[in-house]
């Protein structure tokens, strides 16, 4: 039987205008309501990062996030945890990385695979230039070939849109697009302000723009004092997670652990928001005014004052003559 000869480049161009009208298309209309419950667990890494969302980890550039990012891939990875009040569902990790090199990583690994006592894991890396939304498709081939079920991106300003024109805000919402087109548990890496790094009550926010920390599932700080780090939530929707979080890395026989530490009482004060602050001093001392507050929480006056108000008018707070605020009876 005599074949007819395929008209490839016909073919080809049928696929390409298929695959372009079924992504103008987009996702169908869901029902949301009476859906049956979700068999996949809440998070992949709790309390850390929520399933199949985003979560910034922020923080001073010398404070370790990358290690501990790492840490948490070796985690996924493995099975093992790694990470005190780190438990993590196995999967397979993918590291994006706009800050070092793959070398440096693959060192990283090792040393926390002979802390471990095991073979260290191959972990999927791929070396970023230039913003995310322009390798889009690839990442999205790798999660897809490789089953990845948990992205880290470090870090947030290098995977950016750049340009001297470029809209701080425009660029945040093209990037969370990208995220939300690549559908997997993300971990990414950001900074703090100058003044954020060195303010005493922690930074609160990423750098930059605000549309970071909104657009984010969970966001939390993790800050380097003298003698160990401190994870902070600062958002977690749906959920609360009201532990401060202390660590040590301990350097040791060419391998590094993560340990746990005790959180010291000057360590957690200065790592709450001044409204939990403000409502423990009060607690302990009894009715205070505003610039007792001040001088004895080191806050400015106009925050204390501005947290009384807002507490007061919540009922969260009793305001007593000669402007002192007490706890209500």
């Amino acid at each position: 039987e005599k074949r007819v000869p395929a008209d490839w480049r016909e073919i080809i161009g049928e696929f390409a205008r298929y695959v372009l009208e079924a992504e103008s298309v987009g996702e169908p209309v869901t029902l949301v309501g009476k859906m049956p419950p979700r068999q996949a667990e809440k998070y992949l890494i709790w309390p850390l990062c929520p399933q199949d969302d985003t979560t910034i980890l922020f923080g001073d550039g010398e404070a370790g996030k990358s290690f501990f990012a790492l840490g948490c891939a070796f985690a996924v990875k493995t099975g093992i945890q790694v990470i005190p009040h780190m438990n993590a569902h196995r999967g397979e990790p993918l590291y994006l990385d706009w800050e070092t090199n793959p070398h440096e990583v693959d060192e990283r690994v090792k040393m926390i695979a002979r802390a471990q006592g095991v073979e260290p894991p191959e972990i999927p890396y791929l070396r970023m230039a230039g913003p995310l939304t322009d390798h889009t498709e690839r990442v999205a081939d790798i999660i897809s070939d490789r089953k990845i079920t948990f992205l880290v991106v470090d870090s947030l300003e290098m995977a950016l849109a750049g340009g001297e024109n470029r809209d701080a805000n425009d660029s945040v919402i093209r990037f969370v697009t990208a995220l939300r087109y690549l559908r997997t548990t993300t971990l990414v890496l950001d900074h703090v302000s100058k003044d954020g790094a060195s303010n005493g009550q922690g930074a609160f926010k990423p750098y930059g723009s605000t549309f970071k920390g909104n657009l984010a599932r969970a966001t939390w700080e993790f800050r380097k004092g003298d003698d160990q780090r401190i994870l902070v939530n600062r958002k977690l929707n749906n959920d609360r997670f009201k532990d401060v979080l202390g660590y040590q890395y301990v350097f040791e026989h060419d391998g590094m652990r993560f340990v746990a530490s005790e959180i010291t009482e000057e360590s957690l004060e200065v790592s709450l928001p001044a409204k939990q602050r403000i409502l423990a001093y009060i607690a302990d001392h009894g009715a205070c005014s505003a610039m007792s507050l001040s001088q004895a929480l080191d806050l400015k006056y106009d925050t204390v004052n501005a947290t009384l108000s807002r507490l007061a008018a919540s009922g969260d707070l009793t305001r007593e003559t000669r402007g002192m605020y007490a706890l209500p009876l």
